[in-house]
């Protein structure tokens, strides 16, 4: 199990390393993101439109034409077009205020720092459940198909979490000047 994970997560950092361009994966995780919010948020007769606003908006500030009552006026894929399509162009003005190939640095160091950091946290979480999946046996399971089970669900637990994370971060992260040192006295 952990063989095949590694297997997967080194082959996504050797690709990222290797300069792939990451632009399209990035874009489709916002649309994922985005789409998630907004199917949990409009599901049902009972939307929630200030949750909708406000996790849209952790992903990408949102200019102020996205209220309630403006949002509230549109059916769900109105919705989830018109937020796509704002997420999409506020990518595009970041790329063309920092320049394309500060964009691609910026994709990869999110990207590498979103998986190394959860991929770290993954294997310390992963040991833990290791080293207490033999209590299953006096539960009267079998204790290497509750560990298949537990670790398949963390593994997904692994890459929403990436996705996430990566999405949550990229409009927000910005490019500093190096600072010159001041000169001695």
């Amino acid at each position: 199990v952990m063989n095949t994970q590694r297997d997967v997560i080194y082959t996504e950092r050797r690709k990222i390393l290797e300069g792939a361009d990451l632009r399209s994966n990035i874009l489709d995780m916002v649309h994922e993101e985005i789409e998630g919010i907004v199917l949990n948020n409009t599901s049902g007769d009972e939307w929630d439109l200030e949750a909708l606003i406000a996790e849209a908006n952790a992903i990408v500030h949102l200019s102020e034409e996205f209220t309630p009552d403006a949002i509230g006026r549109m059916d769900q894929q109105e919705i989830l077009d018109a937020l796509l399509q704002y997420a999409d162009d506020a990518y595009a003005d970041k790329e063309d205020e920092i320049g394309a190939d500060l964009m691609r640095q910026l994709e990869r160091l999110v990207m590498l720092r979103s998986i190394d950091s959860l991929w770290v946290e993954h294997l310390t979480a992963t040991e833990e459940m290791r080293q207490g999946i033999g209590l299953q046996a006096y539960g009267q399971q079998d204790p290497l198909v509750s560990y298949k089970r537990e670790a398949r669900d963390m593994w997904e637990q692994l890459l929403g979490n990436i996705r996430n994370r990566i999405v949550r971060s990229i409009y927000h992260v910005e490019i500093a000047a190096p600072q010159r040192p001041a000169p001695p006295p």
